[in-house]
């Protein structure tokens, strides 16, 4: 018996494993009630992958994998020990999708076959490598937008490109729509050395033949990539919202975010929110990568100490180039606040994000942009820097100041200004923990509170205002969690135009040089420069030169040459006249003295004083790479 069945079986177990090498093998066990089947699949044989290298990119990769004895609709590639999203094509032939996320690593990845269980097999592996790509610059704008807006208000965003180099560098563009999230790229669009074009952001968008109506609203975000250098400093892109008003137009500006460096992860904060009579203030939040979804949460602070809980939570879901706007914000989902402040924070997903606010004026609808601060951007320093506040002709400055640690601070503020009697002015504050407090008309708020003499009313008024937090006798003190901010504020259709900037933290300020990007100077716009010197090095005085660029021809077409004493303002006005040309872009560097400085430039609607609505736009210095 024991001869018997071991024939029986060596008689049938070489059948099977003739089955088995030849492909596949259908089996078939009857049973009382049921009858079982089974399938050994065969093991896949991988003999291409086409490309079988990429340097990094901007989106997505599709390659090819040929082979033998795929399955129908159930293999996998899998990527260095993850499965990507596979098709099949058929029993030789799988295509596999490849994010820009796995493609950020030089290297080489083992790429495998996988056929499903039961009797499924494993291919042996063949190499994929990411090779290192040239140099490239992932640039953010975090909305540009055509679109009707409150009180008949129509807004358009103009877009400026700028190319300081001396190269050409080539750009590709990422235009993702909202609310639908539609995403289309262009590729291979070059910008000529040191060019700079200003263009209307939809018009020229979709001339390139992204997928945007031709009409009606439309709101998206914009991802921008230079290839050919990695420095902020030397590829920028420029947006200015406006509308029209009747003395000419109103709006704000931003530039795009550089990715590597600027576009958030951990929780951030956006301060000087207000909704009242005069001013209501939008917030939103937007996917600055480009693969995987993200979860943002938006909570919102009333600025009173005593309600330290959130008053309002909003969390919310985002793809790559998602956007998300909540109107009114401090009135939403039956809050009444009068102001506040929010903190953003992403509680799932790997992407960068980015956020800002909008304060609107009631009347004109001229906005002011707030951009966001991480929550870490003053932890070891003790200090920061207004630029410039003013009180002269009809505007003035509203100063901000947030604390959302959880201890109280006593600031002391130092405003200079050589019309002031004795050249400064010192004061304290006390800030409590989770409070902020808007100082509107800040220097005549100042004036009341005892400093009449020394700054009598009718004078003009324009200097830094600095913030210092008070420590013990052997210890500076903590700025971890404050936020100092301002706004310039000028009467015109029916309300107030203005802009918003924020305080430098100590020790952030540019050391040797700074680019200032889409510069004006035409029948609609003028473009003011303002310098300021700390005294971080002493007393002296440092002296700067300002190359002045065509860019139309990227030409440097002039120098100009100012000394600014330390701890002082100084402002160029209508800069770009004194090149006579009509749009362009600086470089300020500072060539003797030792004190790091400040510079921004000033966008104000008219070419000249008083011709149009005045309205200013603020854009701030990009540090030269070299620091």
């Amino acid at each position: 018996m024991k001869v018997i069945r071991s024939n029986w079986l060596y008689f049938l177990l070489v059948p099977l494993t003739a089955l088995v090498v030849a492909g596949a093998l259908w089996a078939e066990l009857k049973q009382p009630g049921r009858t079982v089947h089974w399938v050994i699949k065969p093991v896949p044989a991988l003999s291409n992958i086409s490309p079988n290298s990429s340097p990094s990119r901007d989106s997505t990769l599709t390659i090819t994998v040929s082979g033998d004895g795929f399955v129908d609709g159930a293999s996998l590639v899998q990527w260095g020990g993850e499965d990507l999203p596979t098709t099949f094509e058929s029993t030789s032939e799988l295509t596999a999708r490849v994010s820009p996320q796995r493609l950020s690593t030089p290297g080489d990845v083992a790429i495998t076959v996988f056929n499903p269980e039961p009797g499924g097999g494993t291919s042996t592996s063949m190499t994929f490598t990411v090779v290192e790509s040239e140099p490239s610059l992932s640039l953010f704008v975090p909305v540009v937008a055509s679109l009707s807006g409150a009180n008949g208000s129509t807004y358009t965003s103009e877009m400026t490109l700028t190319n300081k180099t001396d190269a050409a560098v080539t750009l590709s563009f990422r235009y993702t729509a909202t609310p639908s999230n539609v995403t289309g790229l262009v590729s291979d669009v070059q910008l000529s050395p040191g060019q700079q074009i200003e263009s209307d952001a939809i018009d020229y968008l979709r001339g390139l033949g992204l997928p945007i109506a031709s009409s009606g609203n439309r709101v998206g975000t914009v991802m921008v990539r230079a290839l050919g250098t990695s420095s902020p400093a030397d590829v920028a892109v420029t947006v200015r919202i406006s509308s029209p008003v009747p003395e000419g137009r109103a709006g704000l500006s931003y530039m795009a975010v550089p990715v590597a460096t600027d576009a958030l992860t951990g929780p951030s904060y956006l301060c000087g929110l207000r909704q009242n009579e005069t001013d209501r203030t939008n917030v939103a939040v937007q996917h600055a990568g480009t693969s995987g979804n993200i979860t943002l949460r938006v909570s919102v602070f009333s600025g009173d100490a005593t309600l330290s809980d959130p008053q309002l939570v909003s969390e919310v879901a985002l793809p790559p180039g998602g956007f998300k706007q909540f109107n009114s914000i401090l009135h939403s989902k039956g809050l009444t606040l009068d102001q506040g402040y929010a903190k953003i924070e992403r509680i799932s997903g790997d992407a960068p994000y980015y956020a800002y606010a909008v304060i609107n004026d009631q009347a004109n609808s001229d906005g002011s942009f707030v951009s966001p601060v991480r929550e870490d951007w003053m932890a070891g320093r003790s200090g920061l820097t207004l630029p410039v506040v003013v009180e002269t002709g009809e505007s003035h400055n509203e100063v901000i100041v947030s604390n959302w640690s959880t201890e109280a601070k006593t600031l002391t503020f130092d405003f200079v200004d050589s019309d002031i009697d004795g050249g400064k002015l010192s004061f304290s504050m006390d800030i409590e923990a989770g409070s902020q407090q808007i100082l509107g008309d800040f220097i005549d708020q100042v004036r009341q509170s005892g400093f009449e003499a020394q700054l009598p009313s009718g004078g003009s008024y324009a200097g830094p205002l600095m913030l210092t937090v008070d420590g013990d006798a052997d210890t500076e003190g903590d700025g971890d969690g404050l936020f100092l901010g301002a706004r310039t504020m000028t009467p015109g259709g029916g309300g107030q135009y203005s802009f918003f900037y924020p305080g430098v933290p100590t020790g952030t300020e540019f050391s040797t040089g700074a680019w200032l990007y889409g510069l004006r100077q035409d029948s609609e716009d003028r473009t003011n420069l303002g310098l300021l010197t700390t005294s971080s090095a002493g007393n002296d005085a440092n002296t700067y030169e300002i190359d002045l660029y065509d860019g139309a021809t990227g030409l440097m077409v002039q120098t100009l040459t100012r000394e600014v004493s330390a701890n002082q303002w100084a402002q160029i006005e209508m800069i770009l006249e004194q090149a006579e040309i009509s749009q362009g872009y600086a470089h300020v560097k500072r060539t003797a003295g030792a004190n790091d400085f400040i510079t921004y430039a000033v966008i104000n609607d008219g070419g000249q004083p008083n011709e149009r609505s005045d309205d200013g736009t603020f854009v701030l210095g990009v540090a030269d790479i070299a620091q």
